[in-house]
């Protein structure tokens, strides 16, 4: 789900498309339902490390999305690169990708671009 609502951010911004704010925090009920489901999943240590890796994740998209909402109402039109090598962008790319990693592998790492 994160990694959804974090390429529609980026696909509106490349392709100038407004994105509401209700579009976005429908996307944030559902990453919490999400987590929700995560949450009652647990059973190992492992297992909640993951998921305050993960709640860290989706803490960061919302951070995302509120910056491509509050740019949005400050201008009309945003350049297609907006957030290209973009801090946050590539925190959230970089925690995405442990959590491949960690998938993978099946044992859990702590990932500092999840924090």
């Amino acid at each position: 789900m994160i990694r959804e609502w974090r390429i529609a951010v980026v696909s509106a911004v490349q392709s100038n498309v407004p994105l509401s704010v209700e579009w976005a925090s429908a996307q944030r009920r559902q990453a919490d339902k999400n987590m929700a489901l995560a949450s009652a999943a647990i059973s190992t240590d492992d297992d909640r490390n993951a998921y305050t890796l993960l709640a860290a994740e989706l803490n960061n998209m919302q951070k995302l999305s509120d910056l491509y909402l509050a740019m949005r109402t400050q201008s009309m039109a945003m350049s297609p690169d907006k957030f290209d090598n973009a801090a946050l962008e590539e925190q959230i790319l970089d925690c995405a990708r442990g959590f491949v990693s960690m998938t993978e592998s099946h044992e859990f790492q702590d990932l500092p671009a999840c924090h």
